[in-house]
């Protein structure tokens, strides 16, 4: 059976030592539980700031830094083709959580050179340097709009990550033994793979002040899906 919140929960409980259907945590409870660890490992493996090196704007692990990462990551990539209009791209209500790249959607000569709003009119006002379909450039102007020049192109690439879907935990009710279980099917998931939600299920069971090791977690989870 596929990994999913109720393995997630079903492990918790578990390592907790506790009925493996307990109901020490309501539906609500869970889901706001696995989405704030979800959203923390993505940010993890983003990339967090603080461990940023002395003199790098970079981590040792994160995003384009790390192939593990990029894999791990890999269920929230994705790459859209959108229309440009009036030399404007509008991103409003894609769900980004990291922006990689704008692309031409044909890449004729280079790709856009990205432009600070400094550079702008230098560049646009330059015989020799300005914007061409062969070498368009754009300019940052909202966290919702791109500009593209020259502003005659149709269509660009875009490439980013979004943010995991907020998970949503729904229990019935078994006709046989009258215990709480996952409802998988009005459930919603948070789009993780296996290894990553055992990983979160590691981080809920931290939170809860559980002294485990990740090696432990990953073996019960085994048995867990096992048993399902």
């Amino acid at each position: 059976m596929a990994f999913n919140n109720g393995s997630i929960i079903s492990l918790v409980n578990f390592v907790k030592n506790i009925d493996i259907n307990g109901g020490d945590t309501n539906e609500d409870e869970w889901g706001a539980i696995i989405t704030a660890n979800s959203q923390k490992l993505f940010s993890k493996l983003l990339g967090v700031p603080d461990l940023y090196q002395i003199g790098a704007p970079l981590e040792r692990r994160g995003v384009e830094i790390s192939r593990a990462a990029e894999k791990k990551l890999r269920p929230f990539l994705v790459r859209e083709t959108v229309g440009v209009v009036g030399g404007s791209v509008d991103v409003t209500g894609k769900n980004m959580g990291y922006f990689l790249a704008c692309e031409p959607t044909t890449i004729s000569g280079r790709g856009f050179d990205e432009l600070s709003p400094s550079e702008v009119a230098d560049r646009l006002g330059d015989p020799v340097v300005a914007p061409t379909v062969d070498d368009p450039c754009l300019e940052y102007a909202s966290d919702t709009n791109i500009l593209v020049y020259p502003s005659s192109l149709s269509q660009v690439v875009l490439k980013y990550y979004t943010f995991p879907t907020d998970a949503v935990v729904v229990f019935q009710t078994d006709s046989n033994t009258l215990k709480k279980t996952y409802n998988a099917g009005a459930s919603t998931e948070t789009g993780w793979e296996k290894e990553e939600l055992i990983e979160i299920a590691f981080m809920c069971l931290r939170d809860a002040g559980m002294n485990v090791n990740r090696q432990d977690v990953a073996q019960y989870a085994n048995q867990i899906v096992a048993n399902e």
